[in-house]
This record gives structure tokens, sequence and C-alpha cells, in this order.
């Protein structure tokens, strides 16, 4: 009988530690910027190839690694919807499309989104790359780079909510900018 009980409580504790943890990279709260009357084009946020791998890299000093993150979607596609839905509401406005879109626009505006850097480095979360804005037939209105970094805990999930924080900070200061269009 008590092999059957050990055999019981050994299924019991594999059937709990099989389970696979994914993660998702929350839409961020984006402050409201104002009214914008045009259409906005978000091409996919281009992403460091490591982190559509499942992997987050870690800077300790002069070592640099992966960790596993096992996110539920690729990242530079839960990040470009992320996108999409926080500049809706933060612009007030449902003409917030993925671009390249499947209709004709003959004005308008494009975003594109490069993130160099999605990283945890001593301590610290760190996002840094690019954006875009341009005119939908002209050149660009608006560029920038950025850099945000932000304490936080080393687990997997502190560092991913972190990052999301930080992927909000560059939203709010693109729906600024796209704003005053």
């Amino acid at each position: 009988m008590r092999v059957f009980y050990l055999i019981v409580l050994l299924f019991v504790f594999v059937g709990c530690s099989s389970k696979k943890v994914e993660y998702i990279i929350p839409t961020p709260h984006v402050a409201n910027a104002g009214e914008f009357h045009s259409v906005l084009g978000v091409a996919e946020v281009k992403v460091p190839e490591y982190l559509n791998s499942d992997k987050i890299l870690v800077e300790k000093g002069t070592k640099l690694y992966k960790i596993d993150a096992h996110f539920a979607s690729i990242p530079s596609k839960m990040l470009t919807q992320n996108t999409i839905e926080a500049l809706k509401r933060s612009l007030h406005t449902p003409n917030v499309f993925l671009y390249p879109w499947e209709f004709k626009a003959t004005k308008g505006y494009i975003l594109r989104i490069y993130l160099d850097e999605f990283i945890y480095k001593d301590g610290s979360a760190v996002i840094s790359g690019s954006y875009f804005i341009k005119k939908m037939h002209g050149n660009v209105v608006d560029e920038r780079n950025f850099r945000y970094a932000q304490v936080c805990g080393e687990s997997s999930e502190e560092i991913v909510k972190t990052l999301s924080i930080l992927f909000g900070r560059v939203l709010e200061d693109i729906s600024r900018k796209i704003a005053r269009r």
C-alpha cells in the first residue's frame, strides 16, 4: 500500500513540475495624448534576434548570457499589437492599423520601431532603439533614439514586466509626437 501512495505522490510532483510558464508582454498604459484625425500604419516592431527565440539577454559585469523566457507568442508580434492598441487608446482613434495595410490610403503616417536592446543589465531592465514617423508619401517627420532603464529583480517575470513598462515610455513619447501632427 505504501508503494501505491508513493507512486501517486510521485505523479503529483511530476505533474506539477511539468507546467511550462509562458510570458506575455502586457500592453502598457499610455497617457492620453489628444486626438489624432489621420491614419497611422504601424510596421512590425523589429526586435533583437534573441528575443524572438524566447530568450532574454542578461549582462552581469563582463558576463553575457541568455535566460529562457518562453513567450506565449512571438515578441515582435506582441509588441506590434501592443503598439497598435496603446496608440488607439492614447490618440482616441480607431485609425491605427498594421502596416502594410490591405487598403489604399492617400494620406497618413507610418511608424517604425527598432529595438536594439531588450536586456537585463547589472540590476536594471534596459530597452534601447529608435523610431521613425514618416508621412505616407513623404519624408520622415520625426525620428528619435531612445534608451530607458529601470531597476528590477532578476526573475524572468520581473524583467518582462519591467521591459513592458519601459516600452510604454517609448509609446508615450511616440503618441505625444503623433498627436501634434
